[in-house]
């Protein structure tokens, strides 16, 4: 299994949810945001995946095209439904 690792946001202090509030709404701080540059291309590597660094949505979404389009694997599907008889105690009860 490749694992494709993805740095998301800038480095500094960001807007963080830390909380919901009374009436459903987040209550944010203001938190220092540090990627592990070097983590995550190590992580990476290991699974023979690749490293990816996002600044913004617009980058994200073309990260997110570009892990579609590099490898497409297909998996086999087998399902199993398991008929369990549930008819019984509606037979017994009509025979009174």
């Amino acid at each position: 299994i490749k694992i494709y690792t993805i740095g998301v946001g800038s480095e500094g202090v960001a807007p963080i949810p830390i909380a919901r509030g009374m009436f459903g709404g987040y209550q944010y701080a203001n938190l220092p945001v540090h990627i592990d540059e070097e983590l995550l291309p190590e992580i990476a590597g290991i699974t023979n995946g690749r490293y990816f660094r996002a600044t913004n949505e617009a980058a994200l979404d073309s990260i997110y095209q570009r892990i579609d389009e590099l490898e497409k694997t297909e998996v086999e599907v087998r399902t199993y439904t398991d008929y369990t008889p549930r008819h019984l105690p509606l037979v017994l009860l009509g025979a009174l």
